[in-house]
Parts: C-alpha cells; sequence; structure tokens
C-alpha cells in the first residue's frame, strides 16, 4: 500500500482495519479479534528525485549505453 505525503496513516490504517474485519466477520461467521497493521516505510515526495534513476537502471540495465 501506498499513501501518499499528507494523508493521515492512522486513518488509512483505520479505514483498513474496518474492511478486513467486516470481510473476514461476513464471509466467516466467526469473530475477529486483532488486526495488525504495521508501517514499515513511509515515501516522501523529495525521495523522488534520485529513488526513480536507480530504480530505471535496476530495470533496465541498458538505460546508460
Amino acid at each position: 500500500m501506498v499513501v501518499e505525503y499528507g494523508v493521515s496513516i492512522v486513518e488509512v490504517s483505520d479505514a483498513i482495519r474496518r474492511n478486513i474485519i467486516e470481510q473476514i466477520e461476513g464471509t466467516t461467521g466467526l469473530e475477529v479479534v486483532e488486526v495488525n497493521i504495521n508501517v514499515t516505510d513511509v515515501h516522501l515526495p523529495d525521495d523522488d528525485s534520485g529513488s526513480s534513476e536507480a530504480a530505471d537502471q535496476a530495470t533496465h540495465p541498458d538505460a546508460l549505453i
């Protein structure tokens, strides 16, 4: 999942949690006790400057030839 800069991660994770609980409980009839969401990285707009060039090189190694 990628969240744009400035969007509340708490609000997005709460919405994801609610959707997961509704889908699992609705599908299985079981009570969902807990849904854990871990944020492992934050993408900032400044990260685009150098990372896209590195990503292009990784996916297209002949790009510099």
